[in-house]
């Protein structure tokens, strides 16, 4: 780490060329050459990029050394906190992302639940709003049949992504389930047009989901975990929510992943969830995910654990999920999990006055993108 942060030479470096441009050390000739002030930018860039690259590897081994050496009890309770934002807008898939929230929430938690409807503020807007009550009202009454309390609200925002927002924070909660669009295609918005601002936003677990069929006839659920998840802030809180969705769908759930994860998730199974059927499948590498979701059936869950840019299990070839899901796992029951990133942390830095403008790629990416092409 201390490497990284000292080995950049940029202003220093830049200071002593200027000085040396200007130093006679004979008539006409100066201490610093062109050559010179070539050879310095050159030395400026390398040890930036050096720099940078060496202080994201150590800040990502330091955390993960800080979570072995944590004395914290792994099993800690992870739903002290749930109240689950249920984000819905088309008719045909709301009762399913319902069903599928009061199942990961768990019979026995009786924290209540908010149906949110964001609708944008434009032309069509009294008619849309009208559309989501009537929404709304449906999912009350699903509500009312489960014995579940449902808290209902219709905002209008004219931006979706930062309407979420403020309704997450504004209502306490811990986590977003919402549907995922439905694409034919490899497009940009593979992830819909608002997600990906929501997730690269928000530090709190999203669950997006697409069904092809209905919940109650998955036999299994089948997940694919990446290599350091169980080091992630939310481990416990997305294990948490599948096993519930397992015992309660009274299906198996089986894990693919690393040994060391794979011990993780079946230490924490045999301690909080004794009764769920967990199997646990080595996967050495994340670019073996194609084969495995060509392998799944039709009639089972395929849940796929991915991770934000700069957290400690995200992988480069993460940024390829798009493409894949929809190549090699089309029109089939999806379920993706972006856990929490801060724990257990309730107020979000996100605020009305704060840009919510982020980065999705760097400069680094782009410089990568671009030797990728040359060669």
């Amino acid at each position: 780490m201390m490497f990284g942060l000292t080995s950049a030479h940029a202003a220093g470096a830049i200071a002593m060329v200027m000085v040396g441009l200007r130093l006679e050390v004979a008539p006409g000739v100066t201490l610093v050459d062109d050559h010179m002030l070539n050879g310095v930018v050159l030395m400026i860039l390398v040890t930036c990029i050096v720099s940078t690259l060496m202080t994201e590897k150590a800040a990502q081994e330091i955390s993960v050394d800080n979570m072995q050496r944590s004395n914290g009890n792994p099993h800690a309770d992870a739903l002290d906190d749930s109240k689950i934002l249920l984000c819905v807008k088309y008719p045909d898939i709301a009762p399913q992302l319902f069903y599928l929230a009061t199942l990961i929430r768990g019979r026995q938690h009786a924290s209540e639940m908010v149906a949110l409807n964001v609708v944008y503020d434009g032309q069509d807007s009294n008619d849309e709003r009208e559309k989501g009550l009537r929404l709304l009202e449906q999912l009350q009454q699903q509500a009312s049949a489960q014995e579940v309390t449902l808290k209902t609200q219709v905002r209008l925002a004219s931006n979706i992504a930062n309407g979420i927002k403020h309704a997450f924070r504004e209502h306490g909660c811990s986590e977003i389930v919402m549907g995922m669009h439905v694409h034919t295609e490899v497009t940009p918005k593979f992830w819909g047009e608002f997600i990906q601002s929501l997730y690269n936003g928000l530090n709190r677990q999203i669950i997006l989901a697409r069904f092809s069929q209905p919940l109650s006839t998955m036999r299994c659920i089948q997940v694919a975990v990446p290599s350091r998840a169980e080091y992630e802030p939310g481990f416990h809180r997305w294990l948490e929510r599948l096993c519930l969705l397992a015992g309660e769908l009274d299906c198996r759930i089986q894990f693919h992943g690393r040994m060391e994860s794979l011990d993780k998730i079946a230490h924490y199974i045999d301690y909080a969830h004794p009764n769920v059927k967990g199997h646990y499948t080595p996967m050495g590498h994340w670019n073996e995910l194609p084969e495995l979701a060509t392998a799944i059936p039709a009639d089972h869950m395929f849940v796929v654990v991915t991770a934000r840019k700069g957290t400690i299990s995200y992988k480069n070839a993460l940024d390829r999920l798009p493409a894949e899901l929809t190549k090699y796992y089309s029109g089939r029951n999806l379920m993706l999990i972006f856990p929490d990133q801060y724990g257990h942390t309730k107020e979000d830095t996100m605020s009305f006055t704060e840009a919510q403008h982020h980065e999705e790629y760097s400069i680094y990416d782009t410089i990568l993108q671009w030797l990728r092409i040359r060669r």
